[in-house]
């Protein structure tokens, strides 16, 4: 697994860097809905980080409190209150989820670009695992390292969007237009960000199961176990999945630019 991720990362990682030498901010082409006219703009999709933002912070914060208490739980009536909470912490992230995919449409209806949506779509994939994980009162290490992950993307977003429209607002440059559309150096952070996240996200994996007899559904001591290894192995899938989207991206960047 680490090997299969690894090395198209590099690949992909060398293709970014190429395109990063262009010497100014280029607006991308649009695609899809062409005869609109309407673009989403980086005050825009700031706006939506910002609220997805403050939203999973406080499941974030949960769900420490919860990991806290279950540690010290010491009969079944107290964990299996602690498991309600978890539940109900996960339906707090199925919100979440549904505000971050009224923001991917959003950008899908725009046909904004390439790496925006893509890394909408991730942090919705990294969501919706959260939330499976808190169902199952799974809100150990490896959850709370998914729900940083979502934190950090999510701030890194916001700067991004606030560099671009600084950008635009600098001395002897015109004043920031509501119909200004995101830039490909922007985008091409957005890959960058995406690339260390599965990066970071498979070392996390190795060194929580460096032995694959332990990921086996089948080798699970219980149901709670089972589920637990299944839930893993999806996401371990959708890691594989996100390498090949990444590299596609980037040939999209590429080619975006050359025309």
């Amino acid at each position: 697994m680490t090997h299969r991720v690894w090395i198209p990362l590099v690949i992909a990682t060398f293709g970014v860097v190429l395109v990063a030498r262009a010497d100014s901010p280029t607006p991308i082409k649009q695609r899809g809905s062409a005869g609109s006219g309407s673009r989403i703009t980086a005050e825009e999709v700031r706006n939506c980080c910002k609220k997805l933002l403050e939203m999973q912070e406080a499941v974030c914060r949960e769900t420490r409190s919860l990991e806290s208490d279950l540690k010290e739980a010491e009969d079944d009536k107290t964990r299996a209150a602690i498991a309600q909470q978890s539940t109900d912490q996960s339906v707090t992230q199925n919100k979440i989820v549904g505000e971050c995919t009224r923001a991917l449409e959003m950008l899908e209806e725009e046909g904004l670009t390439f790496a925006f949506p893509e890394s909408f779509r991730q942090l919705r994939r990294d969501m919706m695992n959260v939330e499976a994980r808190l169902k199952s009162t799974d809100v150990g290490a490896l959850t709370q390292s998914i729900e940083q992950d979502i934190i950090d993307e999510l701030k890194q977003m916001i700067l991004d969007s606030m560099k671009y429209s600084e950008h635009y607002s600098g001395p002897g440059r015109p004043p920031d237009s509501p119909q200004r559309p995101l830039d490909l150096r922007t985008e091409l952070k957005r890959v960058r960000s995406m690339q260390i996240i599965v990066s970071n996200r498979t070392k996390m994996y190795h060194e929580a199961y460096p032995d694959e007899e332990q990921l086996k559904p089948e080798n699970a001591k219980d149901p709670k176990a089972k589920a637990k290894l299944e839930q893993f192995q999806k996401e371990l899938q959708e890691l594989s999945n996100q390498e090949a989207t990444i590299q596609r991206i980037v040939r999209d960047i590429i080619q975006s630019k050359n025309k």
